[in-house]
């Protein structure tokens, strides 16, 4: 156990590793990876190759761009990441967009190991002396199921699966506590929830999940499909009674300024949402697109803004702000 060394390159495995006690074993880190906030003192091993400054529309064309030219979003640092010397790597193969991807891992692994699936490829340490390969724990959460065995088998591969067990267990006892605090007598809201503004996506994989257990119908969307491109037509003809945008990688300030990307489409302000002024804007980068323990913060938040007479708005200002006050 002393000997192991972790590199997370993604930002809900990290959370993971610090939920299951393990974080003194981490000594790498992505560029996403910033909380708990003593992670932040780690090595950054990644870094954007597109300008995350940029506007909504302009991130996207950089992205689709790169993605056609079959290159990675990411960079990362081969020679620190071999340095490092990690036993066990923690990455995703869900989305090339969102985070540093398996295959960018065995591309910079290929430089100094030879890589292989079962992980028993020989290579050299930094010392020059022999050392097994990393172990590469790769996750592909979907839906909500997904992410609970992403944590069992980080647990498996820290050798602290008892802990992961009991840790999933607390989170799902969480949403049954917060399924059975939901009013009774009330009808569940129709509810929008968008990942981007320019172009409109919708919120897809474990969102929908978390809005039914959050006492709203999900809008636009089936549990555990990807997010895609939305027909701006079939929004307005959906005629939400709430919107919740929840940029992924943008916190609340970040997506407030990007808001006139919706103001400016036909049909916005007649939209029932709008009228009733019931749109809120979320941290779609702390929260709802981070799939590891504080996704369970998500459905409560969520309960907060389909409920704000019933919940209250313990968590409204920096997790979520309605737009229109």
């Amino acid at each position: 156990m002393n000997r192991m060394r972790i590199v997370s390159l993604l930002a809900s495995a990290t959370e993971t590793v610090y939920a299951l006690g393990m974080g003194q074993f981490l000594v790498g880190r992505s560029h996403e990876c910033d909380f708990p906030e003593e992670v932040q003192r780690l090595p950054v091993l990644t870094r954007p190759r597109i300008n995350v400054n940029g506007s909504s529309r302009a991130i996207d064309e950089e992205v689709r761009a790169l993605w056609h030219l079959g290159e990675p979003i990411y960079w990362i640092d081969e020679d620190l990441l071999r340095a490092l010397e990690p036993t066990v790597i923690l990455t995703q193969d869900h989305c090339e967009v969102c985070a540093v991807s398996l295959s960018d891992v065995e591309r910079a692994l290929a430089s100094w190991c030879r890589f292989s699936p079962d992980s028993t490829s020989s290579r050299r340490s930094a010392n020059g002396q022999p050392a097994p390969a990393p172990t590469i724990v790769t996750l592909k959460p979907h839906c909500l199921a997904d992410v609970w065995q992403g944590m069992l088998a980080i647990g498996r591969a820290l050798d602290a699966e008892e802990k992961a067990q009991r840790v999933v267990a607390h989170l799902q006892q969480r949403l049954e506590e917060l399924k059975c605090r939901l009013p009774k007598a009330s009808r569940p809201p129709t509810v929008l929830c968008l990942e981007w503004l320019d172009p409109v996506m919708n919120a897809g994989n474990w969102m929908p999940e978390l809005v039914q257990l959050a006492g709203g119908v999900s809008l636009l969307d089936q549990p555990g499909q990807p997010s895609h491109y939305l027909n701006w037509e079939a929004v307005i003809e959906s005629d939400p009674e709430v919107i919740i945008i929840i940029c992924c990688g943008w916190d609340v300030a970040r997506s407030r300024a990007e808001i006139g990307c919706l103001e400016r489409r036909s049909g916005w302000w007649r939209l029932r949402a709008v009228r009733n002024r019931r749109v809120y804007v979320a941290d779609g980068c702390q929260y709802f697109n981070r799939p590891g323990p504080r996704l369970i913060d998500s459905a409560y938040f969520l309960a907060e803004m389909l409920y704000p007479d019933y919940f209250g708005k313990s968590h409204g200002g920096p997790a979520w702000q309605p737009l229109y006050e």
